[in-house]
């Protein structure tokens, strides 16, 4: 009996050991991996914060970039004319304050671009750094400038200093139409938006006046041919030119002429064209989205239903949509414009 209770003993004891041991071993696993999710949830906040602070030395830099070349506004023509460099790292620390970071913000220029390169790194006292860097591109005369017009978010812009046809009418049928007051960029001031001879929209939704973002004190924009091809007519289909943009870069002739008229591209869901020329369609209906189209002679459509979302036509002449509806539910706005813009001075040259 006793070599019984002696032996149980030792085999609960054993069995004691055992669970400890494994139970160490266990806790130690829960502890090590402890140990690597917080040591990782560590760095992931710690590059946040790395990355918010270079992200605020970024838009504090542009800030300060665009108050210098605004003091230039008139003094200078040329883009060799400009500071080769600016540093902003005294400015950013004056705006943050004494925080746990180091700044580096510096403006360098790029004369064949025309823009200034700004580059932000901030660097925690661990000595990890974050670098965020924007393209700012220059217009020095502010004017001749067709890339600066997308920046003014207006539906239609109409250039040129004589009296352009404006015509955008619609029929007195039932169909709503919905064009907003304040769409307009037209450099003639002699066009009356709110003369009917020239914008005759019935049962419009808006009632209010156009509204002209050009005014008398602006200066004019020079209307600019497209470089490396030649004018022309597009007349084929409108999803051919606009949604059909991927399919090449090039637009050609519809005459067999094998011609280059323009160019096109598709920059993160917005279509870009660049027609040297005039475009003249009759279609049964066509809606416009997220559309840049910028046409160095004249537009004219004919359509039953005519919608514009997100879009804008630049013009060098004449602008004449001729439909039964024309629908456009607010001004255009893109979240890419600095690509759209670098897009368009590639192939407009100042």
């Amino acid at each position: 009996m006793r070599k019984w209770l002696k032996k149980k003993k030792g085999s609960t004891m054993m069995t004691v050991l055992v669970i400890s041991i494994v139970m160490i071993f266990i806790v130690g696993v829960l502890l090590t991996t402890l140990v690597k999710t917080n040591t990782y949830n560590q760095k992931y906040n710690t590059n946040n914060d790395i990355e918010a602070a270079s992200k605020s030395g970024l838009n504090i830099g542009r800030s300060e970039l665009q108050k210098e070349i605004e003091k230039l506004k008139g003094t200078v023509e040329e883009v060799d004319d400009l500071p080769e460099e600016y540093i902003f790292d005294d400015k950013v620390r004056e705006v943050v304050g004494n925080d746990q970071y180091t700044y580096s913000v510096i403006a360098k220029l790029d004369k064949n671009k025309a823009m200034y390169k700004l580059t932000s790194i901030a660097t925690d006292e661990k000595g990890v750094s974050m670098e965020e860097t924007q393209n700012i591109y220059l217009n020095l005369n502010y004017k001749s400038d067709i890339a600066s017009l997308v920046g003014k978010m207006n539906v239609f812009s109409v250039l040129g200093s004589d009296v352009p046809s404006i015509t955008i009418t619609t029929t007195t049928a039932l169909n709503e139409s919905k064009v907003p007051n304040d769409i307009w960029y037209v450099e003639s001031l002699e066009t009356d938006l709110n003369n009917k001879s020239y914008i005759n929209i019935n049962n419009n939704v808006y009632s209010d006046e156009f509204v002209n973002d050009y005014k008398e004190e602006n200066s004019k924009i020079e209307i600019k041919d497209i470089d490396d091809c030649k004018k022309g007519v597009w007349n084929s289909a409108l999803n051919m030119l606009i949604d059909d943009a991927h399919q090449s870069l090039e637009i050609y002739s519809g005459d067999g002429s094998g011609d280059i008229i323009g160019y096109r591209k598709k920059i993160n869901g917005v279509t870009v064209v660049l027609l040297n020329g005039d475009l003249e369609i009759t279609d049964g209906s066509y809606q416009f989205s997220d559309t840049i189209l910028y046409v160095t002679g004249s537009i004219k459509i004919t359509c039953q239903d005519l919608r514009l979302s997100n879009t804008m036509f630049i013009v060098g002449e004449n602008l004449n949509l001729d439909t039964v509806c024309i629908r456009i539910n607010s001004k255009p706005n893109y979240s890419n414009m600095d690509e759209i813009q670098e897009f368009i001075r590639t192939y407009i040259k100042e």
